[in-house]
């Protein structure tokens, strides 16, 4: 990966935050637990991390989460468009 290529955008985890929605500290956690992949660019307290990779993690966190609150709905006897 290199920055000349077109799906390469560098974020800051400040940046990847705003981007999703998140917090900074949640962009963190999926850091260090390695579902986004950190890049130290110019030294190593810089830290970039891959735009498309954040929009993706941010996509399959909320699938998650909307396959959970429907399976809880469906225990409950709740149909899911009152979950939403």
């Amino acid at each position: 990966m290199s920055a000349e290529d077109p799906q390469f955008r560098p974020l800051t985890i400040a940046e990847a935050a705003r981007v999703t929605g998140r917090t900074s500290r949640t962009i963190q956690r999926w850091v260090s637990t390695g579902q986004l992949t950190k890049y130290e660019v110019e030294n190593p307290r810089r830290v970039v991390l891959v735009e498309q990779e954040v929009v993706e993690m941010e996509r399959q966190q909320r699938a998650a989460a909307n396959a959970s609150r429907a399976a809880i709905a469906a225990r409950a006897g709740t149909p899911k468009s009152e979950v939403d």
